[in-house]
């Protein structure tokens, strides 16, 4: 196969596209004219089968509106289509006008009539070697010629890079620490390090990076929440949950929708979702033992509450997290560390730490 002349233009224009834009209906629209320009051809067509909640495939075509209806009514005696799942082939080339067999005369009259053509070629779209759809080419009229051999190889050609990249499109941007992906169906495909140890945590140190199923043991309450939150009734706080480890940690997560396609494919293995830890708690804070702080500390006369947060403090622990450790509010706490400068006559945590140390 040769590629010069206007060819190669059209081929440069058309990768260019593909690997500096993000893959949705605009892009296969761009895609549909410049194929066609270069195979002099008239019709190409993007189709996804149905899948998981998708009942219906998505076409994305420059063909006539009133034919994708028409093709839709036919699709299950689609013979290119059948071929390409049951064979594997990648491309299936065939001569619509002319084509003699029996038990494909019913779709050919039928897709004919909505929109005659000469000949079309398929080519499949994959993702992780499984088919899920295909991109389709075609000249309009019943005697307009058909595909040379050096057509196909080009069509083959440029094919590949339409499918490579769709499949880039799936790819998440670069992975965060605190930030795990997952699929349509709660498998963990990607996991950061910050989100690791949070599993970990809940798994009593039991989780294995990689891809892994959120219908097992503490990751039941993750699944649970993550179903909640794509099928159930939309209202505000929806995509946050917290999860009670049997150490005492209390591991606060978020999900957001994926950003890396804007198909919104549910398929598995793909990216669909993320997870976020959004922080850990510590253990329960106990009641302090009076003997463990410096005895300056029973000077000051704080109260049973305020040692609990002056213990609290020693360790470092932010108002919020002693509030959580503590079942109360936020404002109680302040309150306490409020006092807790009062009697002791410090005005800084640090101070206090360095001053009753």
């Amino acid at each position: 196969m040769t590629i010069n002349g206007d060819r190669l233009v059209l081929v440069q224009q058309l990768v260019k596209r593909l690997y500096s834009k993000p893959f949705n209906e605009n892009l296969v629209i761009e895609t549909a004219d410049l194929m066609c320009r270069l195979l002099d051809s008239h019709y190409f067509a993007a189709m996804l089968l149905a899948n998981g909640t998708m009942a219906h495939p998505l076409i994305i075509s420059n063909n006539p509106p009133e034919f994708i209806p028409v093709y839709l009514s036919v699709l299950k005696e689609d013979f290119l289509l059948s071929s390409m799942v049951e064979t594997h082939e990648k491309t299936v080339l065939r001569r619509m006008n002319g084509y003699n067999s029996h038990d494909h005369q019913a779709f050919i009259t039928t897709v004919q009539k909505a929109r005659p053509i000469s000949d079309v070629v398929y080519s499949a779209m994959t993702v992780n070697d499984s088919f899920v759809g295909y991109c389709a080419l075609a000249r309009e009229g019943a005697d307009n010629v058909f595909y040379s051999d050096d057509d196909l190889a080009l069509f083959q050609f440029v094919s590949s890079f339409i499918d490579d990249a769709f499949n880039r499109s799936l790819v998440p941007p670069p992975m965060e620490d605190d930030v795990a992906w997952l699929d349509f169906q709660g498998n963990i495909l990607q996991c950061g390090r910050g989100v690791r140890a949070a599993l970990d945590g809940l798994a009593d140190g039991n989780y294995i990076p990689g891809v892994k199923s959120c219908r097992r043991s503490m990751y039941s309450v993750m699944y649970g929440r993550y179903r909640r939150f794509l099928t159930g009734p939309m209202k505000p706080g929806m995509e946050r949950f917290t999860i009670y480890a049997d150490s005492g940690r209390r591991y606060a997560f978020s999900f957001g929708l994926g950003e890396s396609n804007d198909l919104g494919l549910r398929y598995p293995g793909i990216p669909f979702a993320s997870v976020r830890v959004r922080e850990i708690f510590p253990e329960e804070i106990p009641a302090p033992d009076p003997h463990t702080l410096d005895h300056k500390a029973s000077r000051y006369g704080l109260t049973p509450r305020e040692y609990e947060v002056l213990a609290a403090l020693y360790k470092g622990y932010s108002n919020r997290q002693i509030a959580v450790s503590l079942g109360v509010e936020e404002s109680t706490v302040k309150r306490h560390v409020f006092n807790i400068f009062e009697k002791t006559g410090f005005n800084s945590r640090v101070e206090l730490v360095l001053g009753l140390g």
